[in-house]
């Protein structure tokens, strides 16, 4: 069997000269900035995942991180079978949601309440 060569060694980068730093400095600066056919856009200031987690969600459409939803779902249900909110103040601060994830959010309430056995009105 033939031996392998070898490997050349990197040899350290030269240090670089602070004019030539500038230079890069200014050359990204250039960059910045739109050429003329483009529009200028003001960033907007990130959205938050409605569960309460603090992460941003990526798109204008979003309102939750994904799975994050289900969290919330259950974080919702979980205080209103435990009393701390009523099924009307669960639904009013899922509000944006979609209807579906509400509808999910009444059905889960419901059965919870059955298999709990707590049978009074929280949708007061």
């Amino acid at each position: 069997m033939a031996a392998k060569p070898a490997r050349a060694t990197r040899a350290a980068a030269p240090e670089k000269a602070p004019e030539a730093l500038e230079n890069v400095a200014q050359a990204a600066q250039a960059t910045t900035h739109p050429t003329p056919g483009e529009r200028l856009t003001v960033p907007e200031e990130p959205r938050l995942c409605l569960c309460g987690c603090g992460g941003g969600v990526a798109s204008k459409k979003a309102l939750f991180l994904p799975g994050h939803d289900a969290k919330a779902a259950s974080q919702l249900v979980r205080a209103v079978v435990a009393g701390e909110l009523t099924e009307a103040q669960a639904l009013e601060r899922i509000a944006p949601a979609s209807e579906r994830l509400k509808d999910k959010i009444t059905r889960s309430i419901k059965a919870k309440q059955v298999s709990t056995g707590a049978t009074e009105n929280v949708s007061a």
